[in-house]
């Protein structure tokens, strides 16, 4: 719609509805003119939430169920449509060496939402992650203390305004190919329609966002609006032989990363119109490096 088919409204008015909105969070402006995405600073199950304990593994196989308010000292499976999970905190339980979620939402189920909770196992382990699958909408989540904060395979996924860190590293770990864990924050193995944004990400060894196409194809992926650090590269992108990922990744804030000045590494054949990531220590703009000059 151009300006002279708009409804008139004055520059006054403009300006306020603007400050209004810089003064609420939603906007900030950043280094080099940038607008930058409001990334919240509390998350997780809030402050003061009175909570029942769940003692044991909790599977949910009724569509529609609510579970709020609770301190579940278990894994969650998610085997329903239509299930929530609010204001609670996950801890897991003690894996016996099986490879275990804190919640773990796979199967044929559709609409699973889960808000302000706090993903942290009671026991450590490299066999623990936090939340993997697909068809689920996070928002508020705050998860820390396993390998791969969250792991996506299929589609619909809509993940914001979350904090993933302090993710654990083993070495030796004779279960990967050079004897350690390959931890991320966000690992996409491949799906549609996936979106992480309005997040902090931070405190993974290997990547920030590590994205593949393992398990399919990987359509409108976008990785936008947060502020990330750590991992060799921050965010890794590798087709696995399928060819190019339909991938967007705009607006970010780059911490530091463990080999320097490497922010995003991906092949040429899947990188876009990529606007506006920068470093947060320079304001200058993040080079998008090749896979076989990282060094």
């Amino acid at each position: 719609m151009s300006w002279s088919t708009r409804p008139k409204r004055s520059l006054r008015a403009m300006g306020l509805a603007f400050a209004a909105l810089l003064a609420a969070g939603g906007l900030n402006i950043g280094v080099s003119g940038v607008v930058e995405a409001a990334v919240p600073t509390t998350f997780g199950l809030p402050v003061g939430t009175p909570l029942r304990v769940h003692n044991g593994d909790l599977t949910i196989r009724t569509p529609g169920t609510v579970i709020e308010n609770l301190d579940i000292r278990g894994f969650v499976r998610i085997e329903a449509s239509n299930v929530t999970i609010r204001r609670s905190i996950i801890r897991g339980r003690d894996p016996k060496q099986i490879n275990e979620a804190l919640v773990a939402a796979y199967g044929d189920h559709r609409n699973f939402r889960i808000e302000d909770t706090t993903l942290r196992p009671s026991t450590l382990s490299p066999y623990v992650d936090g939340l993997k699958g697909r068809n689920f909408y996070a928002r508020g989540l705050d998860i820390s203390g396993v390998v791969d904060s969250v792991v996506v395979f299929g589609d619909n996924v809509d993940f914001g305004y979350s904090w993933l860190h302090d993710n654990l590293h083993y070495s030796p770990w004779p279960k990967q190919w050079d004897n350690q864990t390959h931890d991320d924050n966000v690992q996409i193995e491949g799906g549609s329609n996936i979106s992480v944004h309005n997040s902090r990400l931070e405190g993974a060894h290997n990547a920030a966002a590590m994205i593949t196409q393992n398990y399919a194809r990987g359509v409108n992926i976008q990785i936008n609006d947060n502020i990330l650090s750590g991992g060799q590269c921050t965010i890794n992108v590798d087709e696995k032989g399928r060819g190019p990922i339909g991938l967007t990744i705009k607006n970010n804030r780059f911490g530091t990363s463990g080999i320097r000045d490497c922010g995003i590494l991906a092949p040429k054949t899947s990188v876009g119109d990529w606007p506006r990531n920068v470093w947060i220590a320079t304001g200058t703009a993040v080079r998008v490096r090749n896979p076989r000059k990282t060094k």
